[in-house]
């Protein structure tokens, strides 16, 4: 399963490995907030929800201006990482858990988990379910 939050270039290089992978013959899935479902359909690839993205549009616009005005790369990082994946996570964690391991039981659980850097909380998943991780970053 691949999971990234709803930023689309942070999805897009999942996505284009999921697809292949499918294309090879893989099982896989795609989870993201909701408003990148479309996003999934246009590679062929499952979709999972992570439910909406806990950060409204124009709020992400803000944020994400005043980080590329900022001369100092390490607060915009800082202003990332707690105003966006931070924010996503626990929300993220809620939304996946239970479509993941219903009642506690492990029959959805993959066997892998391949996650974009801003996940948090989908790393605290991988965590919780005890299923191995790859982390890409595609920056």
């Amino acid at each position: 399963m691949f999971v990234s939050i709803a930023i689309k270039g942070h999805a897009q290089p999942l996505l284009r490995v999921a697809s292949e992978m499918r294309e090879r013959g893989y099982r896989v899935s795609f989870a993201t907030h909701d408003s990148g479902r479309e996003w999934a359909a246009a590679y062929g690839v499952p979709f999972l929800s992570a439910g909406a993205f806990p950060i409204s549009a124009e709020d992400l616009r803000v944020k994400l201006r005043a980080m590329t005005r900022d001369a100092s790369n390490f607060r915009g990082i800082l202003t990332m990482f707690n105003d966006i994946y931070v924010r996503a996570a626990r929300p993220m964690f809620d939304a996946l858990l239970p479509q993941l391991a219903p009642n506690g039981s492990s029959a959805d659980v993959p066997d892998l988990l391949v996650l974009d850097i801003a996940t948090v909380g989908a790393q605290d998943l991988a965590h919780k379910l005890h299923v191995p991780y790859i982390l890409n970053s595609p920056s």
